[in-house]
C-alpha cells in the first residue's frame, strides 16, 4: 500500500511540475506568438498591395458567417487601394483561416490560406494549382475548380470567398 502511495506522490509530483512548465511556457510565448502572426498577416497583405501604407488601413469587425474582419487599405497619398476580408471556416478536417484581397474595381487581387488544421498535403495542391486562379477573377463573374481533390478545403476557401462577395 505504501509503495502504491509513493507513487502515486511521484507521479502527481512529476505532473505539478510538467504542468507548471508548459503553463509557463505558454505566458512566456504567448505575445511573440501573436505578434509573429501579426507580422505574418501584414506580409499577405504587402503582398497584395505592395504600395500600401502600414500605419494607414482600416479595420472593421464584421459579424458574418464565415468573414470576421473587412480591412481596408490605402497608398501613402491616402488612395484606396482595395480591400481584405478575413474569414474562417470549419470543415472535416479542422478549421481553416483565409484572406481575400478584393482591388477596388471589383477584381480578386488574392486568396491566401493563412493557417490552417487540415491535411498539409491537400492544402498545399490548393494553396499551389487552385487558389491563384482566382487572381484577377471579376467578383460579378467568378468561376470556381469543379474537381480539386481535396473538397473539404476548398469548399471552406469558397464559402469564405462568397461571404467576402457579398460584403
Amino acid at each position: 500500500m505504501l509503495a502504491k502511495f509513493k507513487t502515486a506522490l511521484v507521479l502527481l509530483i512529476i505532473g505539478v511540475v510538467s504542468g507548471t512548465f508548459i503553463w509557463g511556457t505558454h505566458e512566456i510565448t504567448r505575445d511573440p506568438i501573436e505578434r509573429n502572426r501579426e507580422l505574418a498577416r501584414l506580409a499577405v497583405y504587402v503582398d497584395m498591395y505592395p504600395t500600401l501604407d502600414p500605419n494607414n488601413i482600416e479595420e472593421e469587425t464584421i459579424e458574418h458567417s464565415a468573414v470576421t474582419q473587412k480591412l481596408t487599405f490605402y497608398d501613402n497619398n491616402g488612395n484606396l487601394l482595395g480591400y481584405a476580408f478575413r474569414g474562417s471556416d470549419n470543415n472535416a478536417f479542422g478549421f481553416v483561416n483565409v484572406v481575400v484581397g478584393i482591388d477596388r474595381t471589383g477584381k480578386i487581387v488574392r486568396v491566401a490560406i493563412t493557417e490552417t488544421s487540415n491535411t498539409t498535403t491537400y492544402v498545399a495542391g490548393i494553396v499551389n494549382n487552385y487558389l491563384p486562379n482566382f487572381a484577377n477573377q471579376d467578383i460579378a463573374n467568378l468561376s470556381y475548380d469543379s474537381s480539386t481533390g481535396a473538397t473539404s478545403t476548398y469548399n471552406s476557401v469558397r464559402r469564405i470567398i462568397e461571404a467576402a462577395i457579398l460584403l
